[in-house]
């Protein structure tokens, strides 16, 4: 940080390298510590850098980090002199309370916590849910309807993998294998690919395949929308639509898939979070606004109070799902049976954003942190590049 790092006055610390594997390395550690942290996309390089004083230079394609914290991250005086100590941060730190032996023998996979939350720290450090809903909608199908064909599209692979929609199916699966009478063998048993049934020989000694013939395919998409054709299916989930550059081309072409003029026998989804940018999330904007013109289902408009349409596709706003606890564990922001208080949930969420308008350096540091928290789907979509308004100053 010394070296490559800076300290701004408002506290603000970034750290630059033209290396994207040392800047990945810092990311690592400041995670690894609870500091908070955003990597840049990569920013190109330039051959017309005026230093002012009639010298230009080159500048090679680099990445940003910046970085969020109280602790003292810098030697140098001069830069250590703008981290503040008056600022609040509401996750500073992690923390271990204990490490129990549970006396487990076989091989286990972290998934459920035995906290009021279901919350949990994965790859990244990063805090999540763990919500299977996509994952239990395939399993229902695989295990329920013979014959059944449930796609999983994504732009790549690590949103099917990883911590992906398809690891918490067969989490889902594996448990109901091992654990109820639902369980089905499997005739094609792989990272990407599972299939109900088995082999046997019929009375003429040929091998056929037996049992229930349902299955579940992860399919990447990545630039090749044709991937998806001719592809007869119950369900298609689409994972993360505002990462894919080519959506509606893969919407269109998938649609014979699940449909018939015009009349579906089967179900595609698409769902996203708010916060993405550029050409693939316009896609995702124009399904959600104009649900008919994709054939899908569509709900009244009643969150955007300019709204050019009376239709829209299904939205979560921010103030459903605040699972804030107080010191004693009793939810803030929801009753017991976890309905929302809604106006009580808004004014906090409306006085976060005050303290990030107040404190930002930049219209689209602004602009990012709505549209991830978002109120309204126009939050949700915002634009973060050519806008020539003084948007910083509007939000306030």
């Amino acid at each position: 940080m010394d070296t490559d790092g800076s300290s701004s006055s408002n506290g603000s610390c970034t750290f630059v390298s033209t290396s994207e594997k040392l800047i990945d390395d810092v990311v690592w550690l400041c995670r690894s510590l609870g500091i908070r942290c955003r990597k840049s996309d990569v920013i190109e390089g330039r051959t017309d850098v005026d230093f002012g004083n009639g010298h230009y230079s080159n500048t090679l394609p680099h990445w940003c980090i910046t970085i969020t914290t109280q602790e003292p991250i810098f030697r140098l005086e001069r830069k250590l002199v703008n981290i503040r100590g008056d600022r609040k941060y509401k996750y500073n730190s992690i923390g271990i309370k204990a490490i129990r032996n549970l006396g487990y023998k076989e091989q286990q996979r972290c998934i459920r916590v035995d906290h009021d939350n279901m919350m949990y720290i994965t790859r990244d450090f990063v805090v999540t849910h763990n919500s299977y809903k996509g994952g239990s909608m395939a399993c229902r199908n695989f295990y329920l309807i013979p014959n059944s064909k449930t796609f999983i599209y994504a732009s790549n692979k690590q949103y099917l993998t990883d911590d992906g929609i398809l690891t918490k199916a067969w989490d889902y699966m594996d448990f109901i294998d091992k654990n109820t009478a639902w369980g089905k063998k499997r005739s094609v048993n792989t990272q990407m690919r599972r299939r109900a049934g088995f082999y046997t020989k019929d009375d003429y000694g040929n091998v056929i395949e037996m049992g229930y013939k349902s299955e579940i395919i992860g399919v990447t998409l990545k630039d090749n929308p044709d991937v998806v054709r001719g592809k007869k299916a119950n369900l298609i989930m689409f994972e993360e639509g505002g990462s894919f550059s080519e959506l509606g081309a893969a919407w269109q072409i998938a649609r014979p898939s699940v449909e018939v003029d015009g009349i579906a026998f089967g179900t595609m989804i698409v769902w996203g979070t708010g916060g993405d940018e550029g050409s693939a999330f316009e896609t995702m904007k124009d399904m959600f606004y104009n649900p008919d013109g994709y054939n899908c289902l569509g709900f009244d408009n009643i969150w955007d109070e300019t709204a050019t349409t009376n239709k829209c596709g299904f939205f979560v706003p921010q103030y459903t799902n605040l699972d804030i606890r107080d010191k004693d564990g009793k939810r803030i922001y929801m009753d017991d049976d976890g309905n929302t208080f809604k106006k009580k949930s808004l004014e906090h969420i409306l006085a976060e954003r005050q303290v990030v308008i107040t404190n930002a350096t930049s219209n689209a540091a602004v602009d990012r942190y709505v549209a991830e928290r978002p109120i309204t789907p126009a939050e949700a979509m915002l634009e973060f590049n050519g806008n020539i308004f003084p948007k910083k100053e509007l939000q306030e």
